[in-house]
């Protein structure tokens, strides 16, 4: 999933004001940093749900639950703290900083218990752009295999 939400971010963080000029209109502007940290914390669910989905499969389903406790309780304490010093910005800036402390958690955790390369994610992410590459490659020809019509 990685593999789509990296460009999808990158888009959103470099043309912000486009997106919301053509999703919402000229009186959503101020929206344009809300999205651009939001966005942020998309690259993080992948990592997190992979945590969930190895904390269970290898029956620490309880070194989940008190992760994503603590990361929760954190986010109040966050939000709280972020919407009475900051305002609007807040609960955007609350979610970022759970995402990213349950991001380095969860990280350091899958090091220590199975020795997970947070490294080699990203190497891996890097070759399926090649690979997605040649899949749609061969679709548009088998595309354009069965339009062309047949001489008898």
């Amino acid at each position: 999933s990685l593999t789509f939400i990296i460009p999808f971010t990158i888009i959103v963080l470099l043309f912000p004001r486009s997106i919301i000029l053509l999703l919402a209109g000229n009186q959503y502007l101020e929206a344009v940093p809300i999205m651009q940290i939001l966005v942020i914390y998309a690259l993080f669910l992948p990592f997190v749900n992979q945590f969930g989905n190895i904390m269970d499969a290898t029956g620490k389903a309880r070194i989940n639950f008190f992760v994503m406790m603590f990361i929760s309780i954190f986010n109040i304490g966050c939000n709280l703290f972020f919407i009475k010093t900051i305002g609007l910005y807040g609960p955007a800036l609350a979610l970022l900083s759970s995402y990213t402390l349950m991001f380095i958690v969860t990280q350091l955790i899958l090091y220590k218990l199975a020795g997970v390369n947070l490294f080699h994610v990203f190497k891996y992410v890097i070759t399926l752009y090649p690979e997605y590459f040649i899949i749609v490659r061969n679709m548009i020809r088998s595309l354009n295999k069965k339009k062309k019509p047949h001489a008898y």
